[in-house]
């Protein structure tokens, strides 16, 4: 019998939570992917907190963060969840790695040319540019099969493929080559004040907030100034794009019609978002708030258990590498 497929995906704890497009771009279709192929038992995400240190944004808590994402992927119902930091093996990993890639090829990447442009060399620390090879030994180091990331990863993990492609042909090893998946969405950037929702613009959703502050989030999305009695563009509404994430059937016919009939309110439809992101998520929201009820010391407890056997696998890669050098 064939071994099942590894999935993974991760995401930094810059946060205490994760956005509505984190939801959507990455975690539930991961889960709705896993269920549908009966592997959620080899399905894995990662909080990628030495991820977090490369690009570190604000002053915040880690540790409540980590904890906030974790009680959120466990209410979703993901069993393999670890902390990236955790996995000893995959620095160890990223350093054999680092030595199959060259600065030139990094340096010629979309998300590095972004970093620097604006930076004086002496500025940017090495870090920046070992970020690629940790993303590999991550991948790698788990024999994933399928990694789930979006567009803008894409460069990185043909990064992965190359360095894998250089180990497997130079120390005639098997190093499994990875597969990306990105899901695509009708709406693929979602806009609050015109630009992508992200937390280091500070201009998300965040459907694990207080009500009142979800509702606030919502209200700051971003329209234009049609009044009511006058015609409305459905599919360019900004509140529209977000809605239909939730594939809401009637109600977002109901609502079309409102828009070709000239009789609502640009307030009114984000109320309508409103209350569908709360009946969405609120057996998410009750559960993750019972498991961070239960605070850290049981969350890192059960955190190092799932890291204890993924560190097993990690060591698998790592050992066959070492063989060939040592």
């Amino acid at each position: 019998m064939n071994n099942p497929e590894i999935y993974l995906t991760w995401i930094r704890p810059t946060a205490n939570t994760i956005h509505l497009w984190n939801y959507f771009w990455a975690i539930k279709p991961l889960y709705d992917y896993a269920i549908k192929n009966n592997n959620l038992d080899n399905t894995y995400i990662f909080i990628a907190d030495l991820h977090w240190i490369i690009w570190k944004e604000k002053d915040f808590d880690l540790k409540e963060n980590i904890l906030a994402q974790y009680a959120i992927y466990k209410a979703i119902w993901f069993k393999n969840i670890f902390l990236q930091s955790d996995i000893l093996e995959v620095t160890q990993i990223e350093k054999y790695f680092s030595t199959f890639i060259n600065l030139w090829k990094l340096n010629r990447l979309h998300s590095m040319k972004e970093a620097t442009k604006n930076t004086e060399i002496w500025k940017i620390k090495l870090d920046l540019f070992t970020y690629p090879t940790l993303m590999a030994a991550d991948i790698v180091g788990l024999w994933t099969n399928k990694v789930f990331l979006g567009k803008d990863q894409k460069q990185h993990l043909e990064v992965t493929k190359e360095i894998v492609k250089k180990i497997n042909n130079k120390l005639k090893i098997n190093l499994i080559m990875p597969e990306w998946v990105f899901f695509e969405q009708d709406n693929e950037v979602i806009w609050l004040d015109w630009r992508k929702m992200s937390k280091s613009y500070n201009n998300y959703i965040d459907p694990f907030s207080s009500e009142k502050k979800l509702l606030k989030q919502v209200n700051l999305i971003k329209t234009d100034n049609v009044p009511l009695g006058q015609p409305k563009n459905f599919e360019n509404c900004n509140i529209i794009k977000i809605y239909k994430l939730f594939n809401t059937g009637e109600n977002l016919a109901v609502l079309k019609e409102k828009y070709d009939k000239w009789c609502i309110w640009y307030g009114e439809s984000k109320r309508e978002l409103y209350d569908q992101i709360l009946a969405h998520f609120k057996d998410i929201r009750k559960k993750q708030k019972d498991i961070i009820e239960e605070w850290y010391d049981k969350a890192r407890k059960e955190m190092l258990k799932v890291s204890k056997e993924v560190r097993i696998k990690y060591n698998e890669p790592l050992m066959e590498i070492k063989s060939k050098i040592i």
